[in-house]
């Protein structure tokens, strides 16, 4: 069975994106993962938005409004397509953007 990622880190805010990391997914077979999918949306909204699937264990969510919370998780792909167990949420407020610095 496919495990459960851990809650994703944050490495990197601005007022327009936010860089993830995640550890891969501890297994009690012989699964491996081939992807990552990561969903992210505002506090409050029911929708989520998905990035598309990566290979990589790092990603950027971006166009993100500045100065806002939003909710992060992220899930394993394995071979066959078999989407494991989501990670618990992240949770990371955007940078506010200040006018005349660079």
């Amino acid at each position: 069975m496919p495990g459960k990622l851990g809650i994703p880190t944050i490495t990197l805010v601005t007022s327009s994106s936010v860089k993830i990391a995640c550890k891969p997914p501890a297994h009690s077979d012989n699964s491996k993962a081939m992807k990552y999918v990561t969903k992210y949306r505002k506090d409050g909204q029911s929708k989520w938005d998905w990035l598309p699937e990566t290979s990589k264990v790092e990603q950027t969510v971006r166009g993100l409004d500045e100065d806002t919370i939003y909710d992060i998780k992220v899930a394993a792909k394995y071979e066959g397509g078999k989407l494991g167990p989501q990670s618990d949420v992240a949770r990371v407020k955007t940078k506010k953007n200040t006018p005349g610095k660079y």
